[in-house]
């Protein structure tokens, strides 16, 4: 039985946080090459509630370094591009978090078997393999896809830019892409989970859901159980998600919260908004054209070749796979999603 910590906690009791953090899981990181992994999904500002606070990367970077200066800090948005990713660490306030401690882990990628039965080989940034020690920081959300966005969906991120679109069309079934994110997350093996539950999403996320301040933090070492124990604040049965009950029957962790030793400050959060697709399978999207730039991120992100600027955005539902990343990457949330 593991242990996941919920503590209520605000921007400004984070370092205290982060203390007792590492006084309950005691991470052995003198002497290791640390490496820190938000949630970094597109060049959105901290207060769309969209990418981990940029205050609770400081305050883990600053507790980190009390241990060793060798630690660096990085994500993979879903972009290919500099001029992009260079946006997003502006806009998302990681460059001032992060300082001279931020790395592009899409600089060096290497190719790799990650021991899948629904994938050969995956582009994988090289610094995850040439840490010692890893530590997730993603936040709570929601997730049109997962159902929840957190420790194992942000394994996602060791992909670089739009490869992580492009396995959406190597594996359009659902269940072969939830195989392949649980094999991929056993392949990293996080060493630490750090959840931003500062302000979640519920609703349609994990782009442009309905912020609510939850002023939380969450840990563990186990994500699988990191991840149940969301969930069920969020009100949703762990085992519903198809993720955990597949990582569940593999034996990556726990999803029946009497196995998982729960502290602090665990509390089911009331009439939390799940995503559309955790009450039907039938959606549709619609475009609010007052809103959209026009700025070809959509077309862009959609590697099915589904989405066409005419001068809007139009969709082929002919080719469309619903993986949702036209929505997920759309920087002013035009793409909205109704029941079908």
């Amino acid at each position: 039985m593991s242990t996941v910590l919920v503590r209520n906690a605000t921007e400004e009791t984070l370092p205290q946080v982060m203390d007792e953090v590492f006084d309950l899981f005691h991470p052995h990181l003198r002497g290791k090459k640390v490496f820190i992994k938000p949630n970094m999904v597109a060049p959105m500002a901290a207060e769309k509630g969209v990418t981990t606070h940029p205050a609770v990367v400081k305050a883990l970077l600053d507790k980190v370094l009390t241990y060793t200066e060798d630690v660096t800090v990085g994500d993979n948005p879903m972009f290919d591009d500099d001029r992009r990713l260079n946006d997003a660490i502006m806009k998302t306030g990681m460059e001032a978090a992060a300082g001279r401690h931020w790395v592009n882990p899409a600089k060096e990628v290497e190719t790799t078997s990650i021991g899948s039965e629904v994938v050969d080989e995956v582009p994988v940034a090289r610094i995850f393999r040439d840490s010692d020690f890893i530590i997730f920081v993603p936040k709570f959300k929601t997730h049109l896809l997962t159902g929840v966005s957190g420790c194992i969906k942000n394994v996602f991120g060791v992909m670089p830019g739009l490869s992580k679109a492009k396995m959406h069309i190597r594996l359009s079934h659902p269940k072969m892409l939830t195989q392949f994110l649980v094999d991929l997350y056993r392949f990293i093996s996080p060493h630490l989970h750090i959840v931003d539950a500062l302000v979640g999403m519920e609703g349609n996320g994990p782009s442009h859901g309905e912020l609510r301040r939850v002023n939380k933090i969450m840990a563990g070492t186990n994500g699988v159980e990191v991840d149940a124990v969301m969930a069920a604040m969020m009100g949703f049965a762990p085992s519903r998600l198809k993720f955990l009950e597949m990582a569940n029957n593999l034996g990556l962790g726990e999803t029946d919260l009497n196995k998982i030793d729960i502290v602090g400050d665990f509390e089911v959060l009331p009439h939390f908004k799940p995503p559309l697709t955790y009450i039907t399978t039938k959606v549709r999207v619609e475009l609010d054209e007052e809103i959209c730039t026009q700025c070809g991120t959509c077309e862009e992100v959609c590697q099915a070749g589904a989405m066409k600027l005419d001068p809007y955005p139009t969709i082929d539902d002919e080719k469309c796979i619903y993986c949702f990343c036209c929505s997920e990457g759309c920087p002013e949330g035009a793409l909205k999603y109704y029941p079908g």
